[in-house]
C-alpha cells in the first residue's frame, strides 16, 4: 500500500512544495499527482503517477496524437480526458510558432517532439491559406518501422478540402536517419507539380529523424513558391 499525501510532511506534498517553492520545484511524478489530483484506495496520487510514467517512459509519449488511452488503476475517464487536454495544450504551446515562422529548422524544432520515441513512419499535413496563415494540420498516413504508403491524390485531396494555398508535408524515419529514400523523391516532386496545376502549392517536404532533418526545399529538390515564410 503506498503513502498517503496527507501522511507526509508538507513541505513535500506537491501541492505545498508547488505553492512555496514554484511549479519547477517538482519532479515529473510529483506535477502529474498535481494534475491527478486524489488516489485511490491502496494507492495515493503519487503512487499513480509513477505508475503511469513507468507504462508512458516520459511526457513526450502524451505529445503523441496516436498515444494509447490511459488504463491505469486510479485514472478514471473523466480524469483521462483532463489528462489529455493538459497535453493538449501543451502539444498546441510547442507548434505555437508556425502561425509566425515556417523555415524549415523552425518547423522541425517545432515538430520534433510530436514525432519523437515514434515506432512507426507517420505522415502530417499542414495547410495554410493565401496569406501563409496556418488553417490545419492533420494526420493522414501511417505505415510500420520502414515505409510508409503515401498517396499524392489523397494529400491534394485534403488539401483542397481544407482551403490550402501552401501545404507542407512532414514525416518521421523511426530508423532516425533523415536522408530520404529513392521513392521519396519523385513522389515529393510529382506532388508539387500536380498541386501547382490545381493552384496549391507544397512548399517544403520534411523528414524528421532523431536528431536531424532533411528539407527538399533546402536541398533544392523543390520550387520556391510565396517567397520567404518568415
Amino acid at each position: 500500500m503506498g503513502v498517503r499525501i496527507s501522511d507526509l510532511p508538507k513541505e513535500i506534498r506537491p501541492r505545498e512544495k508547488a505553492l512555496s517553492q514554484g511549479l519547477s520545484s517538482l519532479s515529473d511524478v510529483e506535477l502529474l499527482a498535481l494534475v491527478i489530483s486524489k488516489g485511490v484506495k491502496g494507492s495515493s496520487a503519487l503512487d499513480i503517477a509513477k505508475a503511469l510514467l513507468d507504462e508512458r517512459g516520459d511526457f513526450s509519449s502524451f505529445l503523441r496524437e496516436e498515444a494509447s488511452p490511459i488504463s491505469i488503476k486510479g485514472i478514471s475517464s473523466i480524469k483521462s480526458l483532463e489528462l489529455a487536454a493538459v497535453f493538449e495544450i501543451a502539444r498546441r504551446s510547442l507548434t505555437s510558432h508556425r502561425k509566425i515562422s515556417f523555415l524549415s529548422k523552425e518547423l522541425y524544432l517545432s515538430y520534433l517532439p510530436r514525432f519523437k520515441g515514434e515506432s512507426r513512419e507517420r505522415l502530417l499535413l499542414i495547410c495554410y491559406d493565401k496569406n501563409k496563415r496556418f488553417i490545419i494540420e492533420k494526420n493522414l498516413f501511417f505505415g510500420n518501422e520502414d515505409s510508409l504508403p503515401i498517396s499524392p491524390r489523397l494529400i491534394l485531396r485534403e488539401a483542397i478540402r481544407n482551403n490550402a494555398y501552401y501545404f507542407i508535408i512532414i514525416h518521421n524515419h523511426p530508423s532516425g536517419r533523415a536522408f530520404p529514400s529513392p521513392g521519396e523523391v519523385p513522389l515529393t516532386k510529382e506532388l508539387q507539380e500536380e498541386g501547382s496545376k490545381l493552384g496549391i502549392y507544397l512548399r517544403d517536404h520534411l523528414i524528421i529523424g532523431e536528431e536531424e532533418y532533411y528539407s527538399f526545399l533546402e536541398n533544392g529538390l523543390l520550387r520556391e513558391y510565396g517567397g520567404q515564410f518568415a
